[in-house]
């Protein structure tokens, strides 16, 4: 009966620990707050982002007010990057290393504030010297740095944990620029064991396209095979976006899959072509036969783990029965 006890406590013991691993500190947060100032070349009355109207050549200066509520000293790192649109149909303000607008946008690499205090970042923009259409857009990347945190030689941040972007819009004019885009072209690709259909859109025109949704059908001859369609995507000024479509297995084959769309500036179709061999519908069913997720390998482990534990402590207790009946 002891051992019984001890082996239930043993599995509440593993059990515990691997789910509490599992959990994410919800409260985690910013030590610091972000608060932007007004300038006075503000496209309109706008909260929480700069928005700007500045003639070509024209160098100015935007200021940010970062505040350390806390008993300890903080160091705050800062960065800029131009807009451009990430792998899930969202602007991503962040990763990009344009030098066109790392050169238009400069600002100090870190901010040191003492405990309980404020300081001001200014952030210098000098314009280009010739008008362009439309809007020019990046953000600055406000995060903390931790005692141990370096920088490396090419100005990359060694360590990264919670941040904070305020979105950064630059234009010359407030002038209609018409909506152009282009696809070029469509692949056929696996990830994680499952097969995808990949088209790179290109947004050419330096605006920003909003409510985007596009609706996917894949036809074998007049058949439908499949279809998707996502919605509430966005599109950044001038950047590429690589749009993926689940298509599960498909059999070997010509496909024609045809492309909608539609966004708060227009509405595009567009027409690819697809072949599919054996070897590519093969190679396909068996990654994702024998693709499994980390959950499961985990749990399977974990699983694993728990049986060769309760049937070491079984065979131990029936060894020790053995041991007292002989005696």
């Amino acid at each position: 009966m002891h051992k019984l006890k001890w082996l239930r406590i043993v599995i509440a013991l593993i059990v515990g620990v691997v789910f509490s691993a599992s959990e994410k500190m919800s409260a985690n947060e910013l030590s610091f707050g972000v608060q932007i100032e007004t300038s006075e070349n503000q496209r309109h009355a706008t909260a929480g982002y700069f928005d700007l109207i500045l003639a070509p050549r024209q160098k100015t200066h935007v200021q940010v007010q970062l505040t350390n509520p806390t008993d300890r000293q903080v160091k705050v790192g800062v960065r800029t990057a131009a807009a451009t649109t990430n792998a899930n149909g969202v602007v991503d303000y962040e990763t990009s290393r344009n030098k066109k607008w790392t050169r238009m946008v400069q600002v100090a690499d870190a901010v040191t504030l003492p405990p309980k205090s404020s300081q001001v970042v200014s952030i210098a923009i000098k314009m280009p010297g010739t008008t362009f259409p439309g809007v020019r857009a990046g953000g600055l990347t406000f995060y903390e740095l931790g005692n141990n945190q370096q920088r490396n030689p090419s100005g990359m941040q060694i360590k990264q944990e919670y941040s904070y972007t305020v979105a950064l819009l630059v234009r010359n004019n407030e002038k209609h620029v018409a909506a152009h885009m282009r696809a070029d072209g469509m692949t056929l690709k696996r990830r994680d064991g499952q097969t995808a259909l990949v088209l790179r859109l290109r947004n050419q025109s330096p605006i920003f396209h909003q409510g985007m949704m596009i609706q996917t059908r894949v036809y074998r001859g007049k058949q439908l095979v499949t279809s998707e369609t996502q919605r509430n995507l966005q599109f950044a000024p001038s950047s590429h976006y690589d749009h993926r479509t689940s298509v599960g297995q498909l059999q070997p084959g010509r496909y024609r899959v045809e492309t909608q769309v539609t966004t708060d500036k227009g509405r595009w179709t567009f027409t690819n072509r697809v072949q599919v061999n054996a070897m590519t519908a093969i190679t396909s069913q068996k990654d994702a036969v024998n693709h499994w997720p980390v959950w499961l390998k985990l749990a399977l482990i974990i699983i694993g783990g728990l049986l060769t534990l309760i049937g070491w402590l079984l065979w131990l207790l029936m060894r020790r029965q053995k041991q007292t009946k002989k005696q």
